[in-house]
């Protein structure tokens, strides 16, 4: 048997009673990384690739924190039930495979510390290209075979890449879910898909709007309507649509909910705002190099406020 390989035990045998899939619950997986990327993976890199695929997509989100123990092994509820079996690698393995899609540029991680300095679970998400940049895949390449030392090369500016509307309906169809519309009316989805065409417009990468749309989740949004707040930008008026009297209450509350937020961000000592703006950085690469005052990093930042900064 290989190393960092788990055999099922007699005793717990997943294959024994197995009766097939339940349908319709999927897990979206990229055709780049099946059609180009696997023949060059090992099968515990795979492994990790696929798992990261269901904590991210599956969830509807772009990242997500785990520890080496719950890659391995699975995530539990609080309540000690657990939600998935991990990968069933050992720790080791799964330390050598993370260090590797790294390397090859499969993956991001962003590495988290407690306030004290010392080591945190990480934040992991997979590699999404950026706009305006395309970089020339370092893994794999025709010069070489399957797991052969990739060259360095540098990355290949392209002309400016404008987000499709077919990511955005994407993002506009995770955003609803992660706020609670599995099945939002035509008329709901049409209005995020607006306000992400709007932005779009405006100049915001299809990364920003994902980061957006996650903080916008986070701290509870109701609609769409929270999303231009988050990314610093004031909603536009939509002359295509009746603003009725339920879209302006809407709009109303989420500009209400933001500003509430801002003045506890504002409100706390400067101490605790730098220490947040620090981990708001940390988690999240798409911010990670932005300055302190950029309203999307201070969002990410005021999304991680707490019950105690209230007090």
């Amino acid at each position: 048997m290989r190393p960092g390989i788990k055999m099922a035990s007699a005793k717990h045998d997943p294959f024994r009673n197995f009766e097939g899939f339940t349908e319709p619950t999927y897990t979206q997986v990229p055709d780049e990384f099946l059609d180009r990327m696997l023949p060059y993976l090992s099968g515990a890199e795979t492994k990790i690739m696929l798992y990261l695929f269901r904590k991210t997509l599956g969830y509807k989100k772009f990242s997500d924190r785990l520890s080496l123990t719950q890659i391995a092994n699975g995530c539990r509820r609080r309540s000690g039930e657990p939600v998935d079996g991990g990968t069933g690698l050992s720790r080791s393995t799964v330390a050598v495979a993370l260090k590797s899609l790294e390397q090859k540029g499969l993956i991001v991680v962003a590495r988290m510390q407690t306030p004290a300095g010392d080591s945190d679970m990480n934040v992991y998400s997979v590699r999404w290209r950026r706009q305006g940049v395309v970089r020339k895949s370092d893994y794999p390449s025709p010069e070489i075979g399957p797991r052969g030392n990739p060259e360095s090369r540098p990355p290949t500016v392209v002309n400016k890449i404008e987000p499709t509307k077919i990511q955005l309906s994407t993002l506009a169809t995770g955003f609803l879910a992660a706020i609670g519309y599995a099945k939002p009316s035509p008329a709901k989805r049409e209005r995020a898909l607006r306000i992400l065409v709007d932005l779009a417009n405006d100049g915001f990468t299809v990364d920003e709007l994902s980061t957006a749309c996650s903080i916008a989740a986070s701290v509870g949004a109701r609609g769409p309507e929270l999303i231009p707040h988050v990314i610093g930008q004031t909603p536009q008026a939509d002359a295509s649509l009746e603003v009725g009297k339920r879209l302006a209450e809407a709009q109303g509350k989420e500009h209400d909910r933001w500003q509430e937020l801002a003045l506890r961000f504002d409100n706390l000592p400067q101490s605790r705002r730098k220490e947040l703006i620090a981990r708001a950085r940390a988690s999240n690469p798409i911010v990670a190099g932005r300055p302190a005052d950029h309203p999307l990093l201070r969002a990410a930042a005021m999304a991680l406020l707490d019950d105690q900064d209230s007090r």
